[in-house]
C-alpha cells in the first residue's frame, strides 16, 4: 500500500513539473534580435519563469536551450548557444555567461549614437534638446553628473554657456542646468540662436571683411555666432546681433553675480 501511494506521489510530482515547465516554455518568448534591450528582456523573462515555475536548474538550461534552438531565433544567439553548449560551462545552468556576451555591454553603435546625437541640431530649442538628450543618457544609464557635462559641450547657445560656465551653483543634473537657465531668463523655447563648433570662422565684423578666416579655437568664449561670408560688412546684420549677443553675455554675467 505505501509501494503504490510512494508511486501515486511520485506520479503527481512528476506531471505537475511537467506542467510547470510547460507554462514556462509558453511565458517565455523567443528572442529575434541579438540587441541588448531585446536580449535583456528575454533573459529576464526567462529567469522570471524560472522562479514562478520553480524549474530546476536542469530545467533552466533546458529552456533556455529550447529557445536558443527555435527556428526564429536570431542567428547570432543561435550560434552561441551553439558554442557555449560544448564548453564546460555549458553543463551548468547560469545566465551570467548570456548576460556578459549580450547583456551587460556598451554597444560600439550607443557610443557613436551619444556623440552625433547628444550635441543640439541646428532649429531645435535648448528645452527640446534638454528632453532629447536625457532620453538619450537614461537608456545607456549615464549618471547624472555626466549628463551635466555633456549638457555644456552639446547645447551650443552662447548665454546658455556663458551662465553654466559661471556659476557658484552645483549642477549635478541637466534638471539643474535647466532651472538655472530659467532663473536667468534665458529663451529656452527658442531655436533661432546656434553656435557652430569645430569649423573655420571669419574674422570679426569689427574688422575689416577680409579673406582671412581664424580656427574656433582661435576666437574668444564670448564670440557671436558664425557671420556669413556672403554679406559684406555694410549689408550685413551679423553687427547688430554681435552687439547683443555680448550685452546679452555681459548682463547673464551680472545676473550671476547678484544671484
Amino acid at each position: 500500500m505505501e509501494s503504490e501511494m510512494s508511486d501515486i506521489k511520485e506520479s503527481l510530482d512528476t506531471s505537475i513539473n511537467s506542467q510547470a515547465f510547460g507554462r514556462a516554455v509558453k511565458y517565455t518568448t523567443v528572442p529575434t534580435s541579438d540587441e541588448q534591450a531585446h536580449c535583456e528582456f528575454f533573459i529576464k523573462q526567462l529567469v522570471d519563469q524560472a522562479k514562478l515555475c520553480h524549474l530546476s536548474d536542469e530545467e533552466c538550461k533546458l529552456l533556455l536551450g529550447l529557445k536558443l534552438t527555435s527556428d526564429k531565433v536570431h542567428p547570432a544567439l543561435n550560434q552561441w548557444w551553439i558554442a557555449y553548449s560544448k564548453t564546460k560551462s555549458g553543463d551548468v545552468w547560469t545566465e551570467i555567461y548570456f548576460k556578459d556576451r549580450f547583456c551587460n555591454r556598451t554597444q560600439r553603435e550607443l557610443v557613436d549614437n551619444l556623440f552625433e546625437e547628444s550635441e543640439r541640431a541646428e532649429g531645435e530649442s535648448v528645452k527640446a534638446y534638454a528632453i532629447r538628450l536625457q532620453t538619450i543618457l537614461d537608456d545607456i544609464d549615464v549618471p547624472d553628473h555626466q549628463g551635466v557635462v555633456i549638457f555644456k559641450r552639446g547645447v551650443r547657445h552662447a548665454r546658455a554657456e556663458s551662465c553654466l560656465d559661471n556659476t557658484d551653483k552645483e549642477l549635478t543634473s541637466i534638471s539643474d542646468c535647466m532651472k538655472l537657465l530659467r532663473t536667468r531668463q534665458i529663451r529656452l523655447d527658442d531655436p533661432s540662436v546656434y553656435q557652430e563648433r569645430l569649423k573655420s570662422r571669419p574674422a570679426s565684423a569689427s574688422t575689416n571683411t577680409t579673406s582671412s578666416r581664424t580656427t574656433y579655437s582661435d576666437v574668444s568664449t564670448t564670440s557671436t555666432p558664425e557671420q556669413s561670408p556672403r554679406h559684406t560688412r555694410k549689408s550685413s546684420k551679423v553687427g547688430f546681433r554681435d552687439q547683443a549677443t555680448l550685452e546679452d553675455t555681459a548682463s547673464c554675467g551680472s545676473l550671476e553675480q547678484a544671484y
